[in-house]
């Protein structure tokens, strides 16, 4: 039976459905028909991965081919699916086996020469693979970013030619190492360190837990009481903000992948901490307004609040 099921994922949203890629060939004349809701650039893999199986040494079937990217009513996008189809016409045609393909998923977009291009939504699809209990396949600039999920089996390749010596058992992947920073103590102060002052660490909770502004009275600021100062709130503040929290990293990470313009390692290198332990979308700012200051400018109010997280802290 000359069909062939391999396994991807879409980018919906901050979720990452499962699409299942259906290959057929059959007699007619030579050509390669995509159903399933492909937009233009998945339309347009067709001529991709003619040129890359070609330029990789492989046999392009001269036959009719039917490639179904199902579920049908569920738009697809990007190129993350040029690897999937290409290795489902080999596996079709015979030229790789069929039997290991089932245990992966696939991502990547190919270049005419076979090499494999990164794509976006690699962690929230790390993050499905591992539920479902498959190792993913992804290129290696995007291996990175995948290690981010705990426990998911990240298989790096460079290029179609290596991902079908690991299917074929010839030269397997070797799985990425997630590349964690070494634990350091908190040098932050806990709320807990201070005694009663129930309103002012309930208002620092708050300001912590949504990002909200927070507005000091001076004369508060100007009391001392239990020695509870003006600095002694700021510090908490501080530390309430960078503690190291996991839960919500990996939800925070992948909506930051999805819908920001720079790339989620870009934002660990530059701020030097790990994603996991840190949110960027709450980032601490420590302002003194002067007593001149309007409204306006006293509520952050700016053009495109959300370049916010852009900046550097």
């Amino acid at each position: 039976m000359s069909v062939a099921i391999v396994y991807s994922r879409a980018q919906l949203g901050i979720e990452a459905p499962l699409v299942t890629i259906e290959v057929h060939l059959s007699n007619g004349l030579p050509s390669l028909a995509i159903v399933g809701l492909p937009e233009a650039a998945v339309k347009e893999s067709k001529d991709r991965v003619r040129s890359a199986l070609i330029t990789s040494q492989f046999s392009y079937p001269l036959r009719r081919i039917t490639v179904n990217l199902a579920p049908a009513d569920l738009p697809k996008q990007s190129g993350r699916y040029d690897l999937p189809i290409a290795l489902g016409i080999l596996a079709a045609s015979g030229q790789v086996p069929r039997e290991r393909l089932a245990a992966h998923e696939f991502i990547g977009e190919l270049a005419l020469t076979g090499e494999l291009r990164p794509v976006r939504g690699t962690l929230t699809t790390a993050l499905r693979a591992r539920e479902a209990k498959r190792g993913l396949v992804v290129p290696e600039d995007n291996a990175k970013e995948g290690t981010l999920a705990d426990g998911a089996t990240i298989l790096p390749a460079p290029n179609l030619l290596a991902v079908c010596g690991h299917l074929q058992g010839s030269a397997l992947l070797q799985p990425a190492i997630a590349e964690r920073p070494a634990p350091t103590a908190l040098t932050e102060p806990d709320l807990a360190e201070i005694r009663a002052q129930h309103h002012a660490k309930r208002a620092l909770e708050v300001t912590a837990a949504g990002g909200h502004n927070l507005f000091i009275l001076y004369v508060f600021l100007c009391t001392k009481i239990e020695g509870l100062s003006s600095m002694t709130l700021r510090v908490l503040l501080q530390g309430t903000f960078t503690s190291k929290v996991h839960v919500g990293a990996d939800t925070t990470c992948s909506c930051y992948d999805r819908f920001a313009t720079r790339d989620v390692i870009e934002l660990i290198n530059d701020n030097g901490r790990a994603t996991s332990t840190y949110n960027p979308y709450f980032p601490c700012r420590e302002r003194q307004p002067g007593v001149t200051l309007f409204s306006a400018g006293l509520c952050g109010a700016r053009d495109n609040p959300a370049k916010d997280s852009d900046r550097q802290i």
